[in-house]
């Protein structure tokens, strides 16, 4: 189940020839398991290159060039790390064909800076959760010259996308997700993530999470959204 949710997630960032794949996290994280470690074996001519801690900006850079890699995988903190790069990218002058963040929340205004300075690759954001396989869904961003119609400069969250092969979403207060890949013996059932969640258009956004949020002057406070801020501050350095 793993290995196709694995294939699903690969199918749905229209991958379908030959990829060197950058994947700069540790593999013990449930994105790191299936796009990481099976990601590579959901079809043939793929090979996946890992580091062995943490990098830094310059060393994803430097493998970028070195490995000729087609998909970057991010999460937002790295993908904001390299925001905070922006110089260093722009002097590297090379652009991998897709970039995939996911993990976490990533914002519209972030997504368009990001293409601003790798202007000739295709965003993708996408959404899971580990007890549903645990990847869920897949938003299409698009790239500089052809960004998703969805996208804006504002400061707020990405839409989830679609549903892979073998999901279905639904929305009440929070997202609850079916998935034939789901790690439990419940495979029938509607499964409640417990991210909350907004609809529109038939879009959804997530909004934060039941058990997460802060209450501060009777508003709800999403922490991502005050650690997207926080980062980027002249005198915070990611490490």
């Amino acid at each position: 189940r793993a290995l196709a949710n694995a294939k699903s997630h690969e199918e749905s960032l229209e991958s379908n020839v030959s990829t060197n794949i950058l994947f700069p996290l540790p593999l013990y994280h449930s994105f790191g398991v299936v796009v990481g470690m099976l990601g590579g074996q959901s079809r043939l001519g793929i090979k996946t290159y890992l580091f062995e801690n943490i990098p830094s900006s310059d060393q994803i850079l430097k493998a970028l060039k070195l490995y000729d890699i087609d998909i970057l995988y991010l999460v937002p903190a790295l993908a904001r790390l390299l925001l905070k790069n922006e110089k260093k990218v722009r002097e590297l002058n090379y652009c991998p064909k897709k970039i995939s963040i996911g993990a976490s929340l990533i914002y519209q205004d972030e997504i368009i800076q990001l293409m601003k300075i790798f202007p000739k690759t295709d965003f993708y954001y996408t959404y899971g959760i580990t007890e549903m396989g645990p990847r869920v869904s897949t938003f299409k961003c698009g790239s500089l010259s052809d960004p998703s119609k969805l996208l804006s400069d504002k400061h707020e969250p990405l839409p989830i996308g679609d549903a892979l092969e073998g999901i279905e979403l639904k929305c009440n207060k929070t997202l609850f997700i079916q998935s034939k890949y789901a790690f439990n013996d419940q495979n029938q059932e509607y499964f409640d993530s417990e991210d909350t969640v907004s609809s529109r258009s038939g879009n959804h956004y997530i909004t934060g999470r039941m058990k997460n949020n802060i209450n501060f002057g009777g508003k709800n406070i999403c922490p991502e959204e005050v650690e997207s801020i926080i980062v980027k501050h002249k005198s915070i350095t990611l490490c």
